[in-house]
C-alpha cells in the first residue's frame, strides 16, 4: 500500500470500479494514515518535497492491472441499468467495442505521423506543436491517458506511460497558455494519476511532472494587487506574463475561471496550499464584482490591470459560447469536487449559492429563448440590449451542465426547471446536427421561425460557421442526460453522431474535422485535436458502458473531460472556500 503524506487534504474513500481487493486496499490505506496539521506559512509542504525527492520512473504494477479482472467485467456484474436483456446488452458492448476500436485508430494514426509531438495533420502526414518548431509536451498521450485507462487499452497506456517518464518535461523556451495547460495538460496528469492510484496502483511520476507544470503556470499569478487575474500566457522559463497580440491587459472569463479545479485538486494531492490559495482567489475576487444590468451575469472579459469586466461591445457580451462557457460550469463543479454532501460543504456553500440561486434563475430569465419549437441558449449583446437566438457549438455543453446541477441538488428550487432546461437545450443541439447535410454541427448557428405555404410556422437553422472540429459538446450532454434518465433515446442520439465522425472525418492516418458540415464532399480541416481523443470518444464510450465503470457521486469531469475524485477539504483549509 503506497504511504499517504501530511496534508491539508483528506484523501477520498472511493474507488474506480474495479475488483474488490483494490478497493479494500484503498480503504485500509485511508484508515490507516495519520494526518497532522498543515503550516501555511511553509511555500511547500513536506508532501511536496517529496515528490519533488522521489527520481525513480518505475511503471508500478502494470502487469498486475494487466491480469486483474476487467473493470468492466465487475462494472457488468453490478450492473443493475435497464439493459439486462442479453440482446440489449450484447448491442451496447458492440457499440461500445466500436468505439474503442475508434480510438485505437486515432492513436495509431498519432503514432505513425508524430509520435511525442502535440497533435497532428492526418493528411498532410505532419504534426505541430504548441511552440512551433520547439519542445513538444506530447499533448495527445497527456490528453488521452484516462481515456486509455476507461477504456483498458494496457498496451497503448504502457507504451505512452513509458515515453512520458522518460520524455516529458516543461523546461521550454517558449510561452504557453495557462488555461489550455490547465485543462489539458495539468488535469490530463492528475486524472490518470487518480485513476491509477483508484485500482491501488499510484503512479507517482505522474504527480510530479504534474507539480513542476503547477509551479510553472502558479506564475502566471500577479503577487501585489490590485487584480488577482492571472495573464493569458505565460513563459515556462522566466514566468514572464504575456497576452495576445489584440490586447495588451485583457482575459476570457473561462481563462480565468476554469483553473481552480485543477489547481485545488494539485494541492489536495500534494498538500501545498498556494494553488488553491491563488485559484480560489481568483473566485472571489469575480463574485465581489459589480455585475452589469439588466442580467447581472458575468461578462466574458476582464481587464487584467484593474481587475474588472470589460464594459465595451466585445468584453461585455454574455454567453455560455467561448470566452463564458466553463467558468459557468466550474462554479457548480467546485461545489461538486469537494463533497457536496459532506458537513465542510457548508462553509463554501458561496460558489454553489451563486450557481443555484443567480446563475440558473437568470440565464433562465436572460438568456433562454424560445424559437419556434426550440429553446435556444443565446447571447446577450450589450449594444443591442437584448439575447440573441444564435448558439455556438461550445454552448452545447450547457445541457449536460443544467441536468448535473438539477441532479446534484434536487430539492433546490429551480431544480426541475433547470433539468428541463438541460434536456430541451440538448434536444435543440442534436436537431442542428441532424440538420445538416453530414449530420455533423457547425461551430456557430442562428435560429429563426419562418412561415410555410400552409401558414404554419416553422424554426429555420442557419449555419454560421461550417467548421466541425470533433468537438464533444453535444455527446458530452447526451451522456449527462442518459445517466440521469436511462432513456434509450440518447444512446441512439449518441450513436447518430459517432455513425457521422466514422463515415465523414476517419482517414488513414486518424480523424480529420471538416470544412463544411453542409457539404457532402466538404474539405477536411486537416487536424486531429487532442481533445478528440480526451473528450468526443471517451463520452461516446462512456454512453455504452456500465454506469458503475465511473460513478457520478465519486468522479467529476473537469471541462476537458478528465475525472478528478471528489474529496473533502480538511478543516484547516476551509477559509478558501468561503466567498
Amino acid at each position: 500500500t503506497r504511504e499517504r503524506t501530511k496534508g491539508a487534504f483528506r484523501p477520498p474513500c472511493m474507488a474506480f470500479a474495479s475488483q474488490q481487493v483494490y478497493v479494500t486496499v484503498v480503504l485500509v490505506a485511508v484508515l490507516l494514515t495519520s494526518y497532522c496539521s498543515v503550516d501555511f506559512s511553509a511555500q511547500r509542504s513536506e508532501r511536496t518535497e517529496a515528490i519533488h525527492a522521489q527520481k525513480t520512473e518505475a511503471n508500478p504494477t502494470i502487469e498486475a492491472i494487466r491480469n486483474s479482472e476487467s473493470v468492466h467485467e465487475t462494472a457488468e456484474k453490478a450492473d443493475t441499468g435497464r439493459f439486462r436483456d442479453a440482446g440489449h446488452a450484447h448491442d451496447r458492448a458492440e457499440k461500445a467495442e466500436a468505439i474503442r476500436d475508434a480510438f485505437r485508430h486515432a492513436y495509431r494514426g498519432y503514432k505513425r505521423v508524430g509520435w511525442g509531438k502535440d497533435e497532428i495533420r492526418p493528411l498532410a502526414g505532419t504534426w505541430a506543436n504548441w511552440l512551433a518548431g520547439r519542445r513538444a509536451f506530447a499533448l495527445t498521450l497527456v490528453d488521452s491517458l484516462d481515456t486509455m485507462l476507461l477504456m483498458e487499452l494496457h498496451e497503448e497506456y504502457a507504451e505512452a506511460r513509458d515515453y512520458l517518464a522518460a520524455e516529458l518535461s516543461f523546461h521550454a523556451d517558449g510561452s504557453v497558455s495557462v488555461f489550455e495547460s490547465s485543462i489539458r495538460l495539468l488535469a490530463g496528469l492528475l486524472s490518470a494519476y487518480e485513476l491509477g492510484a483508484a485500482r491501488g496502483t499510484a503512479d507517482e511520476m505522474l504527480l510530479r511532472k504534474a507539480l513542476d507544470l503547477g509551479e510553472r503556470l502558479l506564475r502566471s499569478f500577479p503577487t501585489h494587487p490590485p487584480s488577482p487575474i492571472p495573464a493569458w500566457f505565460v513563459h515556462l522559463l522566466s514566468g514572464e506574463p504575456k497576452y495576445p497580440s489584440w490586447s495588451s491587459s485583457r482575459n476570457w472569463l473561462a481563462n480565468v475561471g476554469s483553473l481552480q479545479l485543477e489547481f485545488v485538486k494539485l494541492s489536495a494531492l500534494t498538500g501545498d496550499v498556494r494553488f488553491a490559495q491563488r485559484a480560489l482567489g481568483v473566485y472571489r475576487h469575480l463574485l465581489s464584482l459589480r455585475r452589469p444590468p439588466p442580467h447581472h451575469l458575468f461578462p466574458v472579459q476582464l481587464d487584467v490591470s484593474t481587475g474588472k469586466f470589460a464594459r465595451d461591445i466585445a468584453g461585455g457580451r454574455v454567453t455560455f459560447g467561448s470566452g463564458g462557457d466553463s467558468f459557468y460550469e466550474y462554479l457548480l463543479k467546485l461545489w461538486l469536487l469537494t463533497g457536496r454532501r459532506s458537513a465542510a460543504a457548508a462553509h463554501h456553500s458561496g460558489v454553489q449559492r451563486v450557481y443555484y440561486d443567480e446563475v440558473v434563475p437568470r440565464t433562465l430569465e436572460h438568456l433562454v429563448l424560445r424559437v419556434g419549437e426550440l429553446t435556444v441558449l443565446g447571447e446577450y449583446r450589450p449594444d443591442e440590449k437584448r439575447s440573441v437566438p444564435e448558439m455556438e457549438h461550445l454552448a452545447c455543453f450547457a445541457g449536460g451542465l443544467f441536468a448535473l446541477g438539477s441532479w446534484a441538488s434536487p430539492r433546490d428550487p429551480s431544480s426541475e426547471a433547470a433539468f428541463e432546461l438541460g434536456k430541451q437545450l440538448t434536444h435543440t443541439c442534436r436537431t442542428a446536427y441532424a440538420s445538416t447535410v453530414t449530420g455533423l454541427g457547425a461551430e456557430r448557428w442562428s435560429f429563426s421561425t419562418v412561415v410555410n405555404e400552409d401558414g404554419a410556422e416553422t424554426t429555420q437553422i442557419s449555419v454560421l460557421k461550417g467548421r466541425y472540429l470533433l468537438r464533444p459538446e453535444l455527446v458530452e450532454s447526451i451522456f449527462y442526460l442518459w445517466r440521469f434518465t436511462h432513456d434509450p433515446i440518447y444512446r441512439q442520439w449518441g450513436w447518430e453522431v459517432f455513425r457521422a465522425i466514422e463515415k465523414h472525418c476517419r482517414v488513414e492516418n486518424g480523424y480529420v474535422g471538416l470544412a463544411d458540415v453542409q457539404n457532402e464532399r466538404s474539405a477536411a480541416d486537416d487536424f486531429q485535436q487532442s481533445f478528440f481523443l480526451a473528450e468526443t470518444l471517451k463520452y461516446l464510450y462512456l454512453l455504452f458502458s456500465p454506469d458503475l465503470l465511473l460513478s457520478l457521486d465519486e468522479w467529476v469531469f473537469n471541462t476537458e473531460g478528465h475525472p478528478l475524485r471528489v474529496f473533502e477539504p480538511e478543516d484547516e483549509w476551509l477559509h478558501l472556500f468561503e466567498f
